[in-house]
């Protein structure tokens, strides 16, 4: 396993809900707070209050 990962920015993050909105009618549009997504982000990659996701399962179960 590589001893890096990419860290989706906002904008990616924004760009995959527009793609996925596009595709399936049913899906809102919009986002709620944009704060919300630069904290989840920023968690995964540098952690908060002392601690920091390190697996790939952690990062994913806090983007999830």
């Amino acid at each position: 396993m590589a001893d890096s990962f990419w860290y989706p920015s906002v904008g990616d993050v924004l760009a995959i809900h527009d793609d996925t909105v596009s595709e399936y009618s049913d899906t809102h549009a919009g986002v709620q707070n944009r704060g919300d997504i630069e904290f989840a982000l920023n968690y995964i990659e540098s952690g908060s209050f002392g601690t920091v996701p390190e697996t790939i399962h952690e990062k994913a179960f806090h983007l999830l």
